[in-house]
């Protein structure tokens, strides 16, 4: 276990000293635990989909969350499961994970922020539902760097909020037993 924990901590560090650009939307947990149980997963359209958008008279802006969530999605159960297939339609046979999105509020008050998102995982073993648990995360715009733009403040919020989500879906699979 020691040896695995070096080894990842070795690849984190080597790649953060390496890489300028980072993704908001990452799962990054502590210490990684990974889960020997064998799995797909099902990672719904409107996931896929998802924005953020903010109307007013002055401007008009449209945060794209959906390809980082998902990608953020894939690489969780890459990182916690041994070989985990990704699936065209949210049935199979064994273990089968579905990822849903959940309820969004995006709230403004003068020029605060606030983002609040959650998502839907059931887990279905033979097409039993077995789990079904929503996974909360929020942010608001004064958390992290301040901005002076308002896209790059509703972008950190959003992504902060998702990040939160990830982590906490991430700590319950690496000790997940079916």
């Amino acid at each position: 276990m020691y040896k695995v924990f070096m080894l990842f901590s070795l690849l984190v560090f080597s790649g953060c000293a390496t890489t300028l650009t980072m993704s908001p939307v990452e799962h990054r947990p502590s210490v990684l635990i990974r889960n020997p149980t064998k799995v797909s997963y099902y990672i719904h359209p409107d996931i896929h989909q998802l924005q953020a958008k903010r109307d007013t008279v002055v401007e008009k802006t449209t945060v794209v969350i959906g390809k980082p969530l998902s990608k953020s999605i894939k690489d969780m159960m890459d990182g916690i499961f041994y070989q985990p297939k990704e699936l065209e339609q949210a049935t199979g046979d064994g273990i089968v994970i579905v990822f849903k999105l959940g309820e969004l509020h995006f709230s403004e008050d003068g020029s605060d922020f606030r983002y609040k998102s959650s998502m839907i995982v059931q887990v279905f073993n033979n097409k039993v539902l077995k789990e079904d648990r929503k996974f909360y995360g929020d942010s608001d715009s004064h958390h992290g760097l301040p901005h002076h733009d308002s896209h790059a403040r509703i972008k950190g919020a959003c992504y902060r909020a998702w990040n939160d989500v990830i982590e906490k879906v991430g700590e319950f699979f690496m000790t997940y037993k079916p």
